[in-house]
């Protein structure tokens, strides 16, 4: 005996078409259904630029702070952050040792920085900083190019960054959003001793393998006419304007990335800074190095951090001489400072789920900027800070509401739905395409595929739905006509299979 199968018999009642069960949508379904679509057209036509703004205490990518990295998380388009700091100072009247301080007091607003980013496909990048401070330019602020950088995301081990970048030392330099540190000021050791924000015209590589990540940068090199006693090599950053590149400098950092919570490691930087100077007709490089040594820990609401830093000039005498000072107001051949910090945040466990943030906190820093001097007259600068450190969680809300709309949008429910399976294809739906809640404990209903598509989905695995034929017969229906028939109705369906059922004839 020889089983054939033939094609369909012209005699074949014609398809039956496709019957949809569900109800018409009402008109109130149809605006909001319109809602949305325009929504959706919007958002796509801005390129995500309305994403919300990354919750406070975020992590941020590749050593950037949340804000500055947002970039990263896009899969195209354009990228908005930024953030504003405001600081009021209120200065006592006199010093430690009883003198008159002089000083009154203040209220400065201090930055507003934008960042704008484009990610322009799955490889190249661009990302920036603009800063404004000081509230004006015509009393006495600036408007800056913080970083400017193209980057090409080759992969996780090896990526290429060009452009301004910022020199990957300490933690505020690269890591500078007011929520990523304790305090309403900066640290001084990461201000005098590495002076943020650094910023320089290089190229370079980052990335991260295994429990390490790292960043090796080319640079323009710092300006020894510009350093001082009390502020070090602050004064020497060129910052991208019109940067000598007689000499170039070689930064980096390393760090351990693989405790959850713990970033430590070890940065530097070196480069001869003399330029064109010279001492009595005598040039001199004046070599300049920088290093340090960083910890931050986040245990739970313990949070931890730790930095030392070190600065050493070659040539010192020869540039002091050169640019004629002494005394006190010479540089300092080694400066150095360190500073720890402690905060623990009380609404976490107080008030578990509080979008809110209440962080008490501690920092003790020394700083010195003429460590090593002959006839060292200045005194090291110690201080201590308490303070309470607040954040009333707007971030947080932002996201919140953000991703209620987005829920809205396609069609979620704050709940999971139960497993769905199309009536045709039989594949399990997403919780996008997933009906209400109703619908789906009832029947099986009709996913929103085309025919096509459901027809070039590939066979489905027998757990989901067994045949009640013998396994023989079902292996010769399934390779007598292979592709599984569109999404209609179950008595059309049946019709179909009983057309193209194998027929048998005798040899």
């Amino acid at each position: 005996m020889t089983f054939h199968a033939g094609p369909a018999r012209s005699d074949d009642p014609p398809r039956a078409a496709a019957v949809d069960a569900s109800p018409a949508p009402s008109n109130e379904e149809l605006a909001r259904r319109i809602e949305v679509l325009a929504r959706e057209l919007e958002a796509r036509r801005l390129g995500d630029a309305s994403d919300p703004a990354p919750p406070a205490g975020a992590a941020g990518r590749w050593g950037l702070g949340p804000a500055a990295s947002k970039v990263y998380g896009k899969s195209s388009g354009l990228s908005i952050g930024g953030y504003g700091e405001s600081i009021y100072q209120n200065f006592d009247a006199t010093r430690e040792n009883g003198t008159a301080s002089g000083k009154t007091n203040e209220w400065d607003y201090l930055r507003a920085v934008v960042y704008l980013g484009w990610k322009f496909d799955r490889t190249f990048v661009l990302n920036t900083e603009i800063e404004y401070e000081h509230a004006s330019t015509g009393k006495g602020g600036e408007v800056s190019v913080e970083f400017a950088t193209l980057d090409a995301m080759l992969r996780d081990e090896v990526n290429l960054r060009a452009g301004l970048v910022l020199v990957p030392v300490g933690f505020v330099n690269e890591m500078h959003e007011p929520t990523t540190y304790l305090g309403a000021r900066r640290p001084d050791t990461e201000s005098r001793i590495l002076p943020s924000t650094w910023r320089a015209n290089g190229i370079g590589a980052f990335g991260a393998a295994g429990p390490i990540a790292y960043k090796l940068y080319l640079t323009e090199s710092l300006d020894a006419s510009g350093f001082s006693a009390s502020n070090g090599i602050r004064g020497g950053r060129q910052s991208g304007a019109r940067a000598s590149a007689d000499n170039l400098a070689v930064t980096g950092r390393v760090d351990l990335v693989s405790v959850p919570g713990l970033l430590a490691g070890v940065a530097f930087f070196t480069g001869e800074s003399g330029k064109s100077l010279s001492s009595a007709g005598q040039p001199f490089g004046a070599r300049t190095t920088a290093w340090d040594l960083h910890a931050d820990w986040r245990l739970g609401a313990l949070w931890l951090r730790g930095v030392f830093a070190r600065v050493t000039v070659d040539d010192v005498a020869l540039l002091n001489q050169s640019l004629g000072l002494s005394g006190s107001k010479s540089i300092g051949e080694t400066q150095d400072g360190y500073y720890l910090s402690a905060g623990y945040e009380l609404l976490s466990r107080f008030a578990p789920g509080s979008s809110m943030a209440l962080t008490p906190f501690v920092r003790f820093e020394r700083t010195d900027t003429q460590k090593e001097r002959p006839g060292r007259l200045r005194p090291r600068r110690s201080q201590r800070q308490e303070g309470l450190d607040g954040r009333p969680g707007l971030q947080a809300d932002t996201a919140a509401r953000s991703e209620g709309r987005l829920a809205g949008l396609h069609g979620l429910r704050p709940y999971r739905h139960p497993a769905v399976e199309c009536r045709s294809c039989l594949s399990l739906l997403t919780p996008r395409r997933a009906p209400a809640p109703a619908a789906a404990r009832s029947r099986r209903v009709r996913c929103s595929r085309s025919s096509r598509s459901c027809r070039e989905r590939p066979e489905r695995p027998s757990s989901r739905r067994r045949s009640r034929r013998s396994p023989g017969r079902s292996l010769r229906r399934r390779a007598s006509f292979g592709a599984r028939p569109s999404c209609r109705s179950s008595s059309s369906r049946k019709r179909e299979r009983r057309r193209r059922r194998p027929s048998t004839r005798r040899s």
